[in-house]
């Protein structure tokens, strides 16, 4: 008898990344491109490459801590969001070219081990959610901090245009697109398979 495993996408503020949405600008502008705002050396995308690697749920903590503060721009703070949705789309991208390159009786080994890192990383921010709550729980103060966090964040994606949602639709790659659905697919039906639930936003969604 398998017995079903819930997957839960953790409260944060995944809604910028491990999303399954592609965030990229035509290269082929008719002006040159304006240089992107100058961040701070520790919110520059090489070093949120490096803290992705140790754990991808401190990057959000990052962007979290750039949002707060009040000596950045909003110019600024769109630019450290970018990095970090640039830097987990580029792993996205990456596990879904080892997973269309491996020969087809490879497929099914290549998608256990994506699912079982997900679920590791799951552990992780369900972890950290909770001693937010148990952070935010003996501190009052903190807990309004973080809901304010959350509602900003709400608050910015309802506020999106429908012109900047039809942009960054049409800069999509239709073939990229394409590619990820597929991908997905497989993945849910392996998850299926092997007794888990799939999160309703997948996997690289935090919600």
């Amino acid at each position: 008898m398998m017995i079903k495993t819930k997957w839960i996408a953790p409260a944060g503020v995944g809604a910028l990344a491990v999303g399954v949405g592609a965030w990229a600008v035509s290269a082929f502008l008719a002006a040159p491109a304006e240089a992107p705002p100058a961040v701070p050396e520790d919110f520059r995308k090489e070093n949120i490459v490096a803290l992705a690697k140790e754990d991808p749920g401190k990057v959000w903590e990052k962007v979290r801590e750039a949002s707060d503060r009040i000596d950045l721009t909003e110019a600024q703070k769109e630019q450290i969001r970018d990095n970090a949705r640039e830097v987990f789309e580029a792993e996205m991208q990456a596990r879904m070219d080892e997973y269309f390159q491996a020969p087809p009786e490879q497929k099914e080994q290549v998608l256990d081990k994506h699912i079982d890192e997900f679920e590791r990383r799951r552990q992780e921010w369900e972890k950290r959610r909770q001693e937010e709550e148990a952070q935010a729980a003996a501190d009052p103060a903190k807990a309004q901090e973080r809901e304010k966090r959350r509602e900003q964040w709400r608050e910015r994606m309802r506020n999106m245009s429908q012109a900047e949602r039809k942009e960054r639709s049409e800069s999509r790659d239709p073939n990229q697109r394409a590619q990820r659905m597929a991908y997905f697919t497989a993945m849910r039906a392996r998850m299926e398979a092997r007794g888990m639930q799939p999160p309703e936003r997948g996997p690289w969604r935090r919600g």
